[in-house]
């Protein structure tokens, strides 16, 4: 099954909506959406992660290295199950 990676801007906030899987194949995308915004310095996030049905430790890597990112910017990091 394939992923789904959106985010858009609510206020200062972004928030990245995922569906679908996140496995070694899929993670990429939702590594390249948080990289993008990190980088453009949007270190507030919410990551919906409630239309997840399945992520393996690929998946877990990506969140916890774009926590170390956000922190890296003093923002915040929220995900939503």
């Amino acid at each position: 099954m394939d992923v789904s990676v959106t985010s858009r801007a609510l206020g200062d906030r972004d928030v990245i909506d995922v569906a679908g899987e996140i496995d070694v194949y899929t993670a990429p995308a939702l590594r390249q959406r948080l990289a993008a915004l990190l980088d453009e310095g949007r270190a507030d996030l919410v990551v919906d992660l409630s239309r997840v049905t399945f992520m393996d430790s690929t998946g877990l890597g990506v969140l916890v290295g774009a926590l170390k990112r956000v922190r890296g910017l003093d923002g915040r990091l929220v995900l939503v199950l």
